[in-house]
């Protein structure tokens, strides 16, 4: 027998990493597909799979939204014209941009994480996999962006989704992804013309995110907190900053449709 609100889906399950004694000091969070019917058999939730399509948390809506809503990368498979499009993800944390991005097979992924034990998370508990278009590369996430610099590789969308190890008001970007040396870096890897660059700037201070956006200003031809402007999507504290090598009309202008968060799927190809 199921309980009060289960078949109606009044409740729903989440798996998260967490700073240990810190609920909100998180680095990401899953919903879980719930079994059908709710018995001795399926009452682990250990064993329940992750929903691989859905994104709850704002700052990693806006990452990803991002992508198609600069148009860096293709929002279908038509206008990808069978061409592969490359993101360079700096931080795993919970692997929910890996196991979203999956299902969108021109969509080619390398992601950098420094500490192994998040690969060990994301594939035991979060169902993620490598494959041709997902690699994990267990390295400094500087170094190796210098080293694409020195061989001039550029990539269509560069993704900064790395957060504090520790309790802090302003825990994205971690405080090296805000020196001037390592934004040079981030804005070398990407493509000069098309490409873009986002920031998780998840914070609990006000106007943090614009602080952000200001500091990749001074580096890029034009940044801005996302989607500070919308008057649907705006979101105080969680929030990203979108950075292009050009400039860019923040992309959500000139749309009148009513966007809605209930099915991310159909936000993140809302143009």
């Amino acid at each position: 027998m199921n309980p009060d609100g289960f078949e109606s889906n009044k409740w729903e399950m989440l798996r998260q990493v967490q700073l240990k004694g810190h609920v909100d000091s998180h680095f990401g969070r899953a919903t879980l597909v719930k079994p059908r019917e709710l018995n001795w058999k399926t009452y682990d939730t250990k064993k329940w799979e992750v929903n691989k399509k859905a994104v709850i948390d704002k700052e990693i809506q806006t990452l990803i939204g991002g992508l198609t809503g600069s148009k860096a990368i293709p929002r279908n498979e038509s206008e990808a014209a069978g061409r592969e499009y490359q993101i360079l993800l700096v931080g795993l944390g919970t692997p929910i941009i890996p196991i979203f991005i999956e299902q969108y097979h021109w969509m080619d992924l390398i992601v950098v994480e420094k500490d192994p034990i998040f690969s060990y998370f994301a594939k035991k508990w979060f169902g993620m996999r490598e494959h041709p278009n997902l690699r994990i590369l267990h390295a400094d996430s500087i170094s190796f962006m210098q080293f694409a610099v020195a061989q001039r590789h550029e990539f269509d969308a560069v993704l900064i989704n790395v957060c504090k190890d520790y309790v802090d008001e302003r825990p994205c970007p971690a405080d090296v992804y805000l020196e001037r040396s390592t934004m040079e870096v981030i804005r070398n890897c990407v493509k000069e013309e098309t490409g873009m660059a986002g920031v998780n700037t998840r914070s609990n201070v006000k106007k943090h995110e614009k602080e952000v956006a200001n500091a990749y200003d001074n580096v890029f031809p034009m940044c801005f907190d996302y989607p500070g402007d919308h008057k649907q999507l705006h979101v105080e504290r969680y929030k990203s900053t979108v950075c292009f090598n050009r400039e860019h009309t923040p992309f959500w202008l000139g749309y009148e449709r009513d966007y809605t968060l209930a099915t991310y799927h159909d936000w993140f190809f809302y143009i």
